[in-house]
């Protein structure tokens, strides 16, 4: 069966199409990147609208998930997609969709499968790539919440985030030096830094990082803020 038959609205002009896309109010976000994944035209056509109600993107790191977080403005988001992570991910594999503005708001399955990879960290990262190709926008914030292993701190450097407004780091564990330079190096923070860590002493304020104007440090006697 084709796609057109499936899909009459694929029969449109490309401007019409576009036009309507643009104008009618009926397909949100979510929608669209669904609608994009239909073929090569549908992702050049929603890669080329003017969608203004997406703002920034937010993305939460921890134990049990990795979040992405759809943000229209610093008070309001349109959703979140979510990928559940250890015995979670077991159970429930898929990625899942809180959208804001239903009803009744709460989790329910994603549609767009064809972003699930084999595992739920390259999952994660894959549908984030795909979005910043789609629908580029900043990073605004990111939490990143650490455990005792390393495996959260890598998945967060496989998203390759270049940079963001604020970062906030927890982790019940120690932090080294080396440790902090490698995330401070990997990503620019623009606005503000965050950790609600216990940090080894000594800040690398001297190793020529490149440091926001505002840093705060919840369980240090080192607070500064505003360098």
């Amino acid at each position: 069966m084709s796609t057109e038959f499936q899909f009459p609205l694929l029969k449109l002009p490309w401007v019409c199409l576009e036009h309507f896309l643009n104008t009618s109010g009926v397909f949100n976000v979510f929608d669209l990147i669904t609608f994009s994944s239909i073929s090569k035209r549908c992702y050049q056509i929603v890669k080329s609208l003017k969608h203004r109600e997406l703002k920034v993107y937010d993305i939460i790191i921890n134990d049990n998930c990795i979040e992405i977080m759809f943000v229209r403005s610093e008070l309001k988001i349109c959703g979140s997609w979510k990928f559940n992570l250890g015995e979670e991910w077991k159970t429930n594999p898929f990625m899942e969709l809180f959208f804001v503005d239903t009803i009744v708001e709460n989790w329910v399955p994603a549609r767009a499968l064809q972003l699930l990879m084999d595992d739920p960290e390259s999952s994660a990262v894959n549908a984030f790539q795909y979005l910043m190709a789609l629908f580029p926008r900043p990073v605004g914030q990111i939490i990143l919440t650490l455990n005792e292993s390393n495996q959260l701190v890598q998945t967060y450097h496989s998203f390759n985030i270049n940079e963001c407004e604020i970062l906030r780091i927890n982790n019940e564990n120690k932090m080294s030096r080396s440790e902090v330079i490698r995330i401070v190096k990997t990503t620019k923070i623009k606005e503000t830094i965050s950790f609600n860590v216990d940090l080894e002493p000594g800040f690398p304020y001297e190793n020529d990082l490149i440091l926001p104007k505002k840093f705060f440090f919840s369980w240090t006697s080192d607070p500064r803020d505003d360098i």
